[in-house]
């Protein structure tokens, strides 16, 4: 990916993310969050689309497509929860924080939470 589609790509996940906090509930704050919740996958998925986790899904484009309506169906579902419910959140990101995905980057490895 080229680091200016990754830049703009990084702006526009922001912006939807700003967007969902400052909003107020109602279409567009569940618009927001959603593009905030699909973006930041895609763009982790597309920085690290040469590295060995990777290379698996890229040779089968059948379960490649079957995780992104997954991810698509997961941010959908939690983008109504999040709107629905925002005492949700705080709760949902203590959950995440078990989990971490190793990212290569600059020759280096580290963990996303």
């Amino acid at each position: 990916m080229s680091d200016l589609l990754a830049g703009a790509g990084i702006l526009v996940a922001a912006a939807a993310a700003a967007a969902a906090i400052l909003s107020p509930r109602g279409r567009g704050h569940a618009i927001a969050l959603f593009v905030a919740l699909l973006l930041c996958p895609i763009l982790i998925l597309a920085d690290q689309w040469n590295s060995p986790q990777i290379i698996d899904l890229r040779d089968d484009p059948a379960y490649l497509a079957a995780l992104a309506a997954a991810a698509a169906a997961a941010a959908a579902v939690l983008a109504a929860v999040f709107s629905r419910w925002p005492i949700v959140l705080p709760l949902g990101i203590v959950f995440a924080l078990p989990f971490r995905i190793p990212l290569e980057s600059g020759g280096d490895t580290a963990n996303l939470l």
